[in-house]
């Protein structure tokens, strides 16, 4: 797992794809499968890391034994997931118009991937690449997201006829008669980049809860979003490069951040004020992920990671690692191997 991020998802989506998740093994498995109701997120911004929630994708595929994880999510997962963005889409008058609203807005949705939405002479196609693409668990969150739009669209227009095509940049699997099933269509893999591609006549089509005076209401709220995450984005990207350089170990202050930012301490801590944040916050959250990704890819003994991250105590670590992840130490890396040497019966899909 690469190094802590800044790039997060949304909670309400997160937690609308663990009830998916939920919804799913109750109908379809046999297996007995413990899954979470929610997931532990920052409640300072309402977002998740992308790392956590790639990780949590990829030890369900691995508890459950289900190779086409995302697809299946992306079946069952309830439209108000998309938040905001899911409720701009609604209301929008066209598909054309929706699609393009979701590639500008995408990112208060999840902020870890590039769209595009291009428009040629005879069909349309949205691309939607991971900045990451090699984290683990990454593929089952492409998949979860074109099924999810798939399904969306269904939904918010009627529309079920074949995609002309779908694109993946992962290598193939053998599932095509999934793909037929889900996307009217066999998937492309080793592409360049992700994407799904309709017929260029559906950007004309209405949805069906198109409302003109509703939607600039919830366009500037979603503006107002967007505009938020881009800005802290930047700020807390900075400060990451920053913290990346340095020792977890030593004692890192604002204004060490803020002398390599090129800005004064009293700016960048205004910034973090104006985002429902503070350098302490993140540098705590940063920490911890770092423990993370220690816990569960070494071997190195908890007071060992607890050193390392910067924490001179072991139950210091222990507490503040237990408040932010909902786990002790050694409950997080015994989960995560029990897991992985899980062997369970394939379920029944």
């Amino acid at each position: 797992m690469p190094s802590a991020s800044s790039e997060t998802v949304c909670v309400r989506f997160a937690n609308e794809v663990v009830k998916a998740a939920n919804l799913f093994f109750k109908q379809h498995s046999t297996n007995q499968v413990e899954l979470p109701e929610t997931l532990v997120f920052d409640a300072v911004n309402g977002r998740i890391s992308i790392e956590s929630f790639c990780d949590y994708l990829k030890t369900l595929e691995l508890a459950s034994s289900i190779t086409n994880l995302g697809f299946e999510l992306g079946r069952v997962v309830a439209p108000a997931g998309f938040n905001l963005l899911g409720h701009l889409v609604m209301v929008c008058p066209t598909i054309g118009e929706a699609m393009s609203l979701v590639t500008r807005y995408h990112s208060i949705v999840l902020d870890c991937a590039d769209a595009e939405w291009v428009i040629a002479e005879d069909h349309c196609t949205f691309y939607w690449q991971p900045h990451d693409p090699d984290l683990p668990g990454m593929n089952i969150l492409v998949d979860l997201v074109l099924a999810g739009m798939r399904f969306f669209g269904i939904w918010s227009t009627g529309i079920r006829e074949p995609f002309s095509a779908v694109y993946l940049s992962y290598m193939n699997k053998s599932r095509q008669h999934l793909e037929q099933e889900i996307f009217g269509c066999h998937a492309s893999y080793n592409e360049n980049r992700n994407g799904i591609q309709f017929p260029r006549d559906w950007i004309r089509l209405p949805m069906h809860a198109a409302n003109s005076d509703i939607q600039p209401l919830i366009e500037s709220k979603v503006e107002q979003s967007f505009s938020q995450i881009a800005t802290k984005q930047s700020i807390l990207k900075g400060i990451h490069q920053v913290i990346k350089t340095i020792s977890l170990e030593d004692n890192i202050s604002l204004k060490e951040i803020a002398d390599s930012l090129s800005t004064s301490e009293r700016t960048l801590q205004r910034q973090l004020k104006e985002l429902g944040t503070t350098f302490k916050h993140e540098l705590k959250v940063y920490r911890l992920d770092r423990a993370r990704e220690l816990l569960l890819e070494t071997d190195l003994t908890i007071s060992e990671i607890a050193l390392s991250v910067g924490y001179s105590e072991h139950s210091s670590f222990t507490h503040a690692y237990k408040d932010w992840s909902g786990r002790s130490p050694i409950e997080e890396r015994r989960l995560f191997k029990d897991r992985a040497i899980n062997v369970m019966p394939r379920a029944h899909v």
